[in-house]
């Protein structure tokens, strides 16, 4: 049972208690009995090994995902370090197993450990590794055999991500393979002028418009399918990241042979309507992960606009003190939204 339902019986039984007392509602003993019943066997349906619901135990997942994280780099640098030291020794015979076989032998062993550990975390760290090692493969057996670099190895590397995450529900691997398929649509944008793919990356609307794809995307998952919160993680990072560099710098838009004041003001506009929506969208629909990144994305959008008004003729002391400012009047103002949805709610 997701958190989020255990969350919402737990606030049923503590408001439908505070309306008994208030006399406002009482339910027949019938009634008590039946919702009781239903409540304890949605909670008996978990998992029996999930460890119990409490904040204690969120504090400790949040350490273990930390963990798989780091697990998941220093097995990958271990892995690409050892295929350094022992590469230029081995027979080309050799060289092939030692790249191609890892990504096979840790898929199969992803499976393992996703049946033996239920909370997925080793599975994780073992998907993560094979989806880097099949990165790798695919840039070495292109360099041993001297193919032309490709797209495609960005979708192949998404798709295989994306066969482990939706296999096994590992929301970390899906991120790598949305980050793999989001670049080779992203690469796509170079096919209209005929230029080389990688050239598409020198432009940054296609990386807005792939977030905004993500975005949309995670909205006609939700309900339906798994890690729709993933793909709108995703899709907000790409959207507001790729605004706030253009509203930067006119050399990263297709419009950069026009007024570079003109293009960077545009989209600085564009950035911040864009920003309030995302938390104003993010609040009313629940999304929290949404309303972090408009709010990380505005404030920075702030400093920058700050920095580029005020930086050269104002003391640094009173710079400062106008950013410290600022912050205050966003947590103020944030403040005051989270309460009139509170109301709302």
């Amino acid at each position: 049972m997701a958190r989020s339902r255990r969350d919402a019986i737990d606030a049923f039984g503590e408001e439908l208690a505070r309306l008994e007392a208030e006399g406002v509602l009482v339910l027949r003993q019938v009634e008590r009995e039946r919702v009781a019943a239903h409540h304890a066997s949605l909670r008996t349906a978990q998992d029996e090994s999930e460890a119990p619901d409490t904040p204690t135990v969120r504090r400790l997942a949040a350490g273990m995902r930390i963990a798989t994280l780091l697990g998941a780099f220093a097995l990958s640098a271990a892995y690409a370090l050892f295929v350094d030291a022992n590469w230029a020794a081995l027979s080309l015979t050799a060289q092939l197993p030692l790249v191609m076989a890892p990504p096979i032998v840790l898929a199969i062993l992803t499976g393992v450990a996703a049946q033996r550990e239920p909370s997925r975390y080793v599975a994780s760290v073992v998907a993560t590794v094979a989806v880097i090692a099949f990165a790798v493969n695919l840039i070495v057996v292109g360099s041993l055999f001297n193919l032309p670099e490709s797209r495609h190895a960005f979708l192949a590397v998404g798709l295989f991500a994306m066969a482990l995450a939706y296999g096994y529900r590992l929301a970390l691997v899906l991120v790598l393979g949305i980050l793999g398929v989001g670049l080779w649509f992203w690469s796509l944008a170079s096919i209209p002028s005929g230029a080389w793919w990688s050239t598409a990356f020198e432009q940054l609307e296609p990386l807005a418009l792939t977030g905004l794809v993500a975005i949309v995307l995670s909205r006609r998952l939700a309900g339906s399918a798994p890690f729709a919160d993933e793909y709108r993680v995703m899709g907000s990072l790409a959207l507001a990241g790729a605004l706030l560099i253009l509203g930067q710098t006119a050399n990263a838009s297709y419009f950069h042979g026009a007024d570079g004041r003109i293009v960077e003001g545009a989209y600085q506009v564009v950035g911040a309507m864009t920003f309030a929506a995302m938390i104003a969208v993010g609040l009313r629909r629940d999304w929290p992960e949404m309303v972090r990144v408009g709010t990380g994305a505005a404030f920075i959008f702030l400093v920058m606009r700050l920095v580029d008004w005020f930086w050269d003729w104002i003391p640094k002391w009173l710079f400062f003190l106008v950013i410290g400012a600022v912050a205050m009047g966003v947590v103020l103002l944030l403040r005051r939204l989270r309460l009139r949805q509170a109301v709302q709610a």
